[in-house]
């Protein structure tokens, strides 16, 4: 989205007097609150360490030591992780900031994330072991919740009793991370605890009337009563849970992403690691199933009795065959695939599409 024009003398006004004026520019272009928060903690943070100059008087000396320092002085290899994932966006918001302003000779070189971590994720006994663990309704839905929609901690705490659609047995999120409003399913036994719940709300109470910092002790109190691994217990930790299985029953990943609102796919992508197992026991179905020895033969050589019984026998697989891209990504479909080696997308789920000798053909 491009944004309108700075006042005439923004370049005399201070990095902090001049934010003001990019705030009001934000939203009245509707950026929500949280995002306009991020914004100004990057801005402030360039602010207070250069010891907020004018925006004439900013030189690259200024950016280049800003980001030096802030990277140099941590030494514990986890806090510098956190540090440089943060310093991604600080770097990122400054230099949009300081090209609004107009100081597009200004270069603001992004730090790079460091490489995510394979998530953490719950197993079905550790679920029902924290369901078993509820003391009362809240509770329940607390853990169904998180786990069934997969929505953020910070989502959940904004969902409001009229956001609440039992009917459709959907939830509409209208406070979220990008801004961007979503809609998001209710699994079952959410539903049935919403059920109950939702009587005794009125239409602008929040269904988990809660802090973060609440919502944090209160789960690590159920984690702690189920025999659950406190240390690993966090409410994002459901959100990994949901996406993770949501793949392992066939959900694709671009319906995934629209579920977890996150704006790139290679986000979503990082859950496909986490399927390594169910990926290669599908790979030894393929090459260790007895059927899958491939024998060079002379086209003229005439089929043995053995050679026709191996070919009614793999009939039933040649509908694969015919899927060559793969329709989520474009990838193409190595033979007999069941899966899309890039997406992990579920090509044997094709089969049941009448239509399949249109899906070969890549466009």
């Amino acid at each position: 989205m491009k944004l309108p024009p700075p006042p005439a003398n923004i370049a005399e006004k201070t990095v902090l007097d001049a934010f003001e004026d990019f705030r009001a520019t934000l939203m009245s272009l509707g950026y929500n609150e949280k995002s306009i928060k991020s914004y100004y903690m990057a801005v402030k943070n360039f602010a207070m360490f250069s010891g907020n100059p004018r925006i004439a008087d900013i030189t690259q000396i200024d950016i280049q030591k800003w980001i030096t320092a802030s990277l140099s002085n941590v030494k514990n290899s986890e806090k510098r992780k956190k540090r440089m994932n943060t310093f991604h966006y600080y770097t990122l918001f400054v230099r949009k900031f300081l090209q609004w302003t107009g100081r597009k000779d200004l270069v603001v070189p992004i730090v790079r994330k460091t490489p995510f971590s394979e998530p953490h994720v719950l197993g079905e006994n550790e679920l029902e072991a924290l369901n078993q663990a509820c003391k009362d309704d809240r509770d329940r839905l607390i853990i169904n919740l998180l786990f069934e929609t997969g929505v953020r901690a910070s989502e959940l705490l904004e969902i409001r009793a009229k956001d609440v659609d039992l009917k459709n047995k959907e939830i509409i999120l209208k406070n979220t991370k990008y801004g961007r409003q979503r809609t998001v399913f209710i699994g079952p036994r959410s539903y049935d605890i919403l059920s109950k719940m939702i009587k005794s709300l009125r239409p602008n109470d929040k269904i988990v009337n809660l802090s973060y910092h609440g919502l944090y002790k209160r789960i690590k109190s159920i984690a702690k009563r189920a025999g659950v691994d406190v240390s690993s217990i966090r409410p994002h930790i459901f959100r990994h849970t949901f996406a993770t299985e949501s793949l392992k029953r066939g959900l694709n990943l671009s319906a995934l992403q629209r579920l977890l609102g996150h704006s790139d796919i290679k986000t979503t992508q990082i859950y496909l690691h986490l399927l390594k197992e169910d990926i290669k026991k599908e790979y030894e179905k393929v090459f260790y199933n007895g059927s899958s020895s491939v024998q060079i033969r002379n086209p003229s050589h005439e089929k043995t009795s053995e050679e026709k019984t191996v070919e009614t026998q793999s009939a039933g697989s040649q509908d694969l065959l015919k899927i060559k891209y793969c329709p989520m990504c474009g990838a193409k479909v190595i033979e007999n695939a069941k899966f899309c080696f890039n997406c992990g997308y579920p090509i044997h789920q094709l089969l049941a599409n009448s239509s399949l000798e249109t899906v070969g053909t890549h466009t």
